[in-house]
């Protein structure tokens, strides 16, 4: 981004200005206090002027363009074309004409760095619109706009739309960051190509310009391979839960075509190779590239395997050449991700081949053999003039100057790979994994999100290209994928676009974000949730709880069940607290217009009789698994077997010791409380758990110490309740101690790393 700038009256700018421009302006706004329309994202400067221009199927359509700009001629006639469906306007002419009536678009050709090739200006005023840029990608951003100015009912062609009034407006409009993208996951669940056309189509009219397609991993290889067959004949097919092949793969000439289709919207297809880890499917098909040579399957369950491609045998260094070179000549890209994070070394300690390749090399650990077969990689995608982009965990390794680093572990890696020398995308996943509900991840905080970490200054601020939202589909279906990434995707379209905003800003980009939800519908977007989906708030009451639910997002509707039955659009209407007074499974059905959304994920509600109780911590949880904050786990909700349910309160690399006040000595039968076990997720059972008894808060008798019988390696999900008889007098204390591992094992992929305690409500039972 250039380091000088100019001040700009917010007045149109003069049409010729543009071409010799190479300069950014400073944002500066005047917008009318109530907005015609809702745009997303919103522009840098945008006036609206009230009396705008109609359009007609009469309308006439003007390019004025070098005649060689082909790619300038194709965006128009995209515009064209659109217009034409919707019988709003005529045919699109060549012509320097620029002062009849109708509809300019100009092409004013000059030198302009990438970081203004996307900048341009749109004017709408009774005598016509003009839409203009130095380049074909910028006048296709304003056709963009141009096309949210619009109607939403005519994202969906119908009859006839007759004169059509479109609000007078001047716009002077550009991006903040280069870099905008979607990382899709392919591999886990097959997407067809159909569909993903329609996420282009998405983005594009969102002013995103990268889609990444996560094509490899352990559970499915996605990519035709002519020079290595068997990874798709054998690896893109994985066993269903009904015991039938499951997966699919893309063939090159769908992928060729895919290219193209983005090439039209001026979108960049990033597709990600992933090695030396996560290539289970890989091995599959080719089981001499592993270090065991022994035949494996496509992998059924998700997480990190420990079988990765063995550097040491000579056909690996084959195999990624061959299979990168098929890449490069399918996708045109500058850049080829490669993965390289999350590679167990276990099988590489035992391999005599690997352990040979370090003797020679003098390697003196198993992430130099990592950090060399990485730098071999580097040098295939060189040969053809291309760069890698590696993952965060790889930083260590020193990958070549000039590797994309793309930081998923928070905003430290993105800080430390700027100034370490590195371009980087961001995507931090508590900010951009929108595979996390929102109960974890709500549109609010997608709106805080700043790709550049705070105090980043110089050339190293400038290595920041962007950000990017990942949708890994691990627990997503395909069909499931649009309520995952909308509205959220509007939100961090708007930050990447637009810049990063003040917290004050969101109540403005929420009621923007809601005005335009029509459009979403009529493009066929089944959006899903601004806030946590369903938000159950509970109280004590006479005899059990008293049970709140809220939606998280607006025009959506509730019907229950309590029984555990499958609750459908017949079931009983939530339109009151609900009244609980033995323990309840709540089953809920979302729908909007009268259309199911979802069924929300059961909630186990459980009366007890420290329902509401005060309760001290002496270690904070994490602010990330909060449960709804203090009261969490005397709530009357239990979590389930998904630590993301926002039930479950989690403690980082540290133990638990919680004290419930009851309030009064009550004679007690039973204290019951529950932790979770999720590996894959770095979350361990505690190893005892310890339950003391007090009447005055001062002095404890414990009762027996609970052990937890399983291993801390056993994968899980599992969930385990501790149980701890009353003592057998009145108390009004109750203390819990659990004893967390720490930090994740020996042998677990992030061995030495923060382990999570994860624990539930504690369920006290009194006499009466």
């Amino acid at each position: 981004m250039p380091a000088r700038s100019f001040l700009l009256p917010v007045l149109w700018l003069a049409l010729a200005a543009l071409s010799g421009c190479s300069r950014r302006p400073q944002l500066a706004e005047a917008e009318a206090a109530v907005a015609p329309t809702a745009l997303l994202p919103r522009p840098q400067i945008v006036q609206y002027t009230g009396a705008g221009f109609t359009l007609s199927a009469r309308t006439r359509l003007f390019l004025t363009a070098p005649c060689t700009d082909t790619t300038a001629a194709e965006t128009s006639q995209q515009l064209a074309a659109w217009l034409q469906r919707r019988q709003i306007g005529g045919r699109l002419r060549f012509s320097a004409d620029t002062t009849s009536t109708g509809v300019h678009l100009i092409i004013a050709p000059g030198t302009v760095p990438d970081s203004l090739r996307e900048q341009y200006q749109l004017r709408v005023t009774p005598r016509g619109i003009w839409l203009r840029a130095s380049t074909a990608t910028g006048l296709f951003r304003a056709a963009q706009t141009l096309r949210q100015l619009l109607p939403a009912a005519l994202e969906n062609p119908g009859p006839a739309a007759g004169p059509l009034p479109v609000p007078g407006v001047r716009i002077h409009d550009w991006p903040a960051f280069e870099w905008r993208g979607l990382l899709l996951d392919v591999s886990r669940h097959f997407v067809p190509p159909a569909q993903l056309r329609r996420y282009l189509d998405l983005l594009a009219l969102h002013k995103l310009n990268r889609l990444h397609l996560h094509l490899t991993d352990d559970q499915g290889w996605r990519l035709e391979s002519r020079t290595w067959p068997r990874l798709t004949s054998v690896g893109a097919w994985r066993r269903g839960t009904n015991g039938q092949p499951y997966g699919g793969f893309y063939r090159q000439t769908e992928l060729r075509e895919l290219v193209a289709y983005a090439r039209q919207r001026h979108i960049e297809l990033v597709p990600e190779v992933d090695m030396p880890g996560h290539v289970r499917a890989a091995l599959a098909a080719y089981p001499e590239l592993s270090c065991r040579g022994r035949p494996l399957a496509v992998a059924t369950d998700w997480g990190v395997h420990e079988d990765v491609l063995c550097v040491g045998n000579p056909r690996t260094a084959a195999f990624a050449a061959d299979v990168l070179g098929e890449v490069m000549d399918l996708f045109p890209g500058r850049l080829v991700h490669v993965g390289g994070d999350e590679t167990p070394v276990a099988r590489w300690q035992a391999c005599p081949k690997c352990q040979a390749l370090m003797r020679r090399e003098r390697l003196q650990s198993e992430r130099e053999l990592q950090g060399y077969f990485l730098r071999q990689v580097a040098a295939v995608l060189a040969r053809r003039g291309r760069r890698g982009i590696v993952w965060d965990e790889a930083l260590a390794l020193r990958p070549p100057l000039g590797t994309v680093v793309q930081a998923w572990h928070g905003l430290g890696p993105v800080a430390a790979a700027a100034q370490a020398g590195y371009p980087v995308v961001a995507s931090p996943g508590s900010f951009t994994y929108f595979d996390q509900n929102t109960t974890l991840l709500e549109l609010a905080k997608v709106y805080q999100f700043n790709p550049r970490p705070a105090g980043l200054a110089g050339a190293a601020r400038s290595r920041v290209l962007g950000g990017e939202a990942a949708v890994w589909t691990e627990r997503l279906l395909p069909a499931q994928l649009d309520q995952a990434i909308f509205p959220r995707l509007l939100a961090l379209a708007e930050v990447l676009w637009r810049g990063p905003a003040p917290a004050r800003a969101y109540p403005e980009f929420l009621n923007r974000t809601r005005q335009y939800y029509p459009r979403l519908t009529a493009l066929g977007v089944q959006y899903g949730f601004e806030t946590r989906p369903l938000a159950v708030t509970t109280e004590p009451a006479a005899t059990g709880l008293r049970a709140t639910l809220t939606a998280g997002g607006p025009g959506i509707g509730l019907r229950y069940t309590m029984d555990g039955t499958t609750p459908t659009p017949a079931s009983a209407p939530y339109t009151a607290p609900l009244m609980v007074e033995t323990p309840a499974r709540l089953r809920v059905l979302a729908l909007r217009d009268g259309q199911v959304l979802a069924e929300l994920p059961a909630v186990q509600l459980q009366p007890h009789a420290a329902l509401g109780a005060a309760l001290t911590l002496a270690a904070p949880f994490h602010p990330t698994y909060s449960a709804g904050g203090a009261g969490a786990l005397t709530d009357g909700r239990l979590g389930s077997l998904d630590y993301r349910d926002g039930a479950w309160q989690g403690f980082e690399r540290t133990d638990l010791d919680l004290t419930l006040d009851l309030g009064s000595r009550q004679l007690l039968d039973t204290v019951r409380v529950a932790f979770l076990q999720d590996w894959n997720s770095w979350i361990f059972l505690p190893r005892t758990v310890q339950t003391s008894f007090s009447s005055d808060g001062q002095t404890y008798t414990s009762g027996p110490e609970a052990t937890t019988p399983e291993p801390v390696s056993a994968v899980g999900p599992l969930r385990r309740s501790y149980h701890a008889a009353g003592p057998g007098r009145a108390v009004r204390y109750v203390r819990i101690q659990a004893r967390s591992v720490g930090v994740c094992p020996p042998g677990h992929p992030g061995a030495g790393g923060a382990a999570f305690l994860m624990v539930d409500e504690v369920v006290v039972g009194a006499r009466r």
